[in-house]
């Protein structure tokens, strides 16, 4: 059997009583939440409109505010179906240290298996024990989860970061056409990222083989110039938000 309260007068306090009774009611007016004792236990009365948020399946503190923070998260409202709707703005990175080379040729190369799946992916490398930079010789994907790191020599430790971003934080775009300035070309990339921090990574879009490029600048807020010694090929720019 269900009642319906028309009009219900709660005390209003600042704090929970010390000895409730079993079926106590009243209203927490520091944290605007109604309170019930039940079976000796103090618990929040929920409305039929709003939330029990929970980590992994395991309820949390009930709150009159639930705030997301962090330019990964976009919060809208859906009034059409009665919903509050959180995107959660895929990113992710990977970290591995190469020990080990397989020696191939005159090379020497390691593979790097990350957990990110298919989307465009970023590998920046350094030496672990001093934060400095080290640029791979090559870099080939040979699987969804696998990074092909090839390097000239075998003689240190490398640390390879493998960074992934899912739209609308990538943006692609495909230089053909080269302007001379100077020695070197130029092609320009335009972006919707603002001032955000980007990164930027080149490939070649026939063999998805990585491109040593002369200099990238940004130009603009919305534009990237990427520099090349060369104007003879394609070059497919990823640009990472």
């Amino acid at each position: 059997m269900a009642i319906r309260l028309e009009t219900l007068a709660l005390d209003s306090l600042v704090a929970d009583p010390a000895s409730p009774e079993d079926g106590s009611l009243w209203y927490r007016s520091d944290i605007d939440q109604v309170r019930v004792r039940i079976n000796g236990i103090t618990v929040d009365v929920i409305s039929s409109g709003g939330h029990v948020i929970q980590d992994e399946g395991g309820s949390l503190t009930q709150r009159p505010i639930l705030n997301f923070i962090g330019a990964g998260v976009v919060v809208t409202d859906n009034p059409g179906n009665d919903a509050t709707d959180i995107t959660i703005i895929g990113q992710g990175s990977y970290a591995e240290t190469i020990i080990v080379w397989i020696p191939s040729g005159d090379r020497f190369y390691a593979d790097v298996t990350h957990n990110l799946g298919t989307p465009d992916v970023l590998v920046t490398s350094y030496v672990p024990s001093s934060g400095l930079s080290v640029g791979l010789d090559d870099v080939d994907r040979t699987g969804d989860n696998v990074i092909r790191c090839w390097s000239k020599t075998n003689t240190e430790f490398v640390r390879v970061v493998v960074y992934s971003a899912s739209p609308p934080r990538t943006m692609n775009q495909t230089i053909s056409v080269w302007a001379p300035s100077g020695g070197r070309y130029y092609g320009d990339v335009a972006h919707n990222f603002a001032t955000n921090d980007i990164l930027v990574h080149a490939y070649t879009p026939t063999n998805s083989l990585s491109v040593g490029l002369d200099d990238i600048e940004r130009t603009n807020t919305n534009t990237v110039r990427i520099w090349s010694a060369t104007n003879t090929e394609d070059v497919r720019v990823t640009i990472f938000a």
